[in-house]
């Protein structure tokens, strides 16, 4: 945009991004009046606006205000067609946008998806073949298929956790959560004598409701999602106690169906459940305009409510899908005890919140994969299956999978580092994606 000296250029890279996303997705009037009061003294701004709408954008950046609005963009799906630095400007080199590092604005190469799976299914055999070597019988069919049948609920509240990551939030009460969803699905049938589905269903809707009451105080009251979610651990395993009278609901053969391995596959139905949660969480996070807001809102929240897109709606939805995914953890996990138990669920939160890092997901918001997430889970899965395997104690087991987590985010901050630092072949080796 061509824009007269006298307008500060903050206020333009600002509202060029956010004007872009408006006539992206229908927000007109709104932002078409806040610009005409804005920018009256630039008699060209409103008309080369209007010839934004429609288009197929990308974004053009110089200098420090130019790699900021070439960030957003580039979380937004916009291509980032050139970035040059100002070497009147002292920049942070780090700021550089996902797949944008490099300083003389030639057209940058963008990240794919393939490639860091591929990575992240390299360490998992890499462990797998690890803990073969150690123990005779670990790579074996049986020793999969338990590994597989052990990891449905950890996976689809990882699949969700990566959600409320991406967006910069957190949560800390989907294990209480699952407790709770169990505990509802013991006493629903066996207090009150429903079938598995209609049980099901209420299961589901007690962790919808944990879900979407996480998101509302947070988003509504703007309290840290951190706090909020604290509290809700220790409120809502409370009620699972109250729930069974603190004692084990034995259910028995009425709710195994899930968990038991499917003839001829050696996995169950559950992990089937928990696999195709991983492919529609994968696309939508990647291939949906709710996907791009998200990585927004993570990335920039200011600039998306300058583009008139209000992200209270996302954000509680995110919270209410982690939280209905937790329900569904829960029905899985009383399928594989065929008994609900209250204390079910503890400390999940933290192997969830692992195993999102170590896909590669950024708790800071604005980056995450759901298929990374899952690979997360099974290298967690592997590690404390072949730690058991080869005779480890609990202690060690614990050193090992808090140093695996360490090292993981380590490596993630060292590769940001060096994507905006360091050599060009290390660049390209660690180059981040651009979620």
């Amino acid at each position: 945009l061509t824009t007269s000296s006298g307008i500060h250029a903050t206020p333009i890279a600002e509202y060029t991004i956010a004007s872009m996303l408006a006539y992206a997705h229908g927000f007109h009037r709104t932002l078409r009046a806040q610009l005409r009061g804005e920018w009256q003294r630039n008699a060209g701004f409103m008309d080369t606006v209007d010839a934004l709408r429609g288009k197929t954008l990308g974004v053009v950046g110089y200098g420090s205000i130019g790699r900021e609005t070439a960030r957003i963009g580039a979380a937004l799906g916009m291509e980032v067609l050139a970035l040059k630095r100002n070497p009147a400007d002292h920049i942070d080199a780090g700021w550089n946008p996902p797949g944008v590092g490099d300083p003389e604005g030639r057209i940058p190469r963008r990240w794919h998806g393939p490639g860091e799976c591929a990575a992240m299914l390299v360490i998992w055999l890499g462990v797998l073949l690890l803990f073969g070597a150690l123990s005779r019988n670990f790579l074996s069919v049986g020793t999969l298929s338990v590994l597989a049948n052990s990891i449905p609920g950890l996976t689809v509240i990882a699949a969700g956790m990566t959600f409320v990551l991406v967006i910069g939030g957190i949560d800390l009460s989907v294990g209480s959560l699952m407790g709770l969803s169990g505990a509802t699905l013991g006493a629903v049938m066996v207090d009150w004598n429903w079938p598995f589905w209609g049980a099901v269903l209420v299961c589901l809707g007690v962790g919808l409701a944990g879900g979407l009451l996480n998101g509302i105080v947070s988003v509504r009251l703007r309290i840290p999602s951190f706090i909020v979610t604290l509290g809700m651990l220790e409120i809502v395993r409370g009620l699972a106690y109250l729930v069974t009278n603190s004692q084990t609901k034995y259910i028995g053969t009425a709710v195994e169906g899930l968990a038991t391995p499917l003839w001829g596959l050696g996995v169950s139905a559950a992990f089937i459940i928990a696999l195709l949660v991983i492919v529609a969480g994968q696309v939508a996070l990647s291939r949906t305009l709710f996907g791009r807001y998200l990585v927004a809102i993570g990335t920039n929240e200011q600039a998306v409510r300058l583009a008139g897109i209000n992200p209270e709606w996302a954000k509680t939805g995110v919270f209410a899908l982690l939280g209905l995914l937790s329900g569904l953890a829960g029905v899985f996990y009383t399928s594989r005890l065929g008994s609900a138990d209250p204390n079910a669920g503890v400390g999940l939160e933290l192997s969830a919140i692992a195993a999102v890092v170590i896909g590669g997901t950024s708790l800071m918001g604005g980056r995450g994969s759901v298929v990374n997430s899952f690979f997360g889970v099974l290298i967690i899965a592997t590690l404390e299956a072949g730690l058991a395997q080869v005779g480890a104690s609990e202690p060690v087991k614990r050193i090992t999978t808090g140093a695996v987590i360490i090292i993981a985010v380590s490596l993630d901050a060292w590769r940001h580092h060096i994507a905006g630092h360091g050599f060009a072949p290390l660049r390209r080796l660690f180059g981040r994606p651009s979620s």
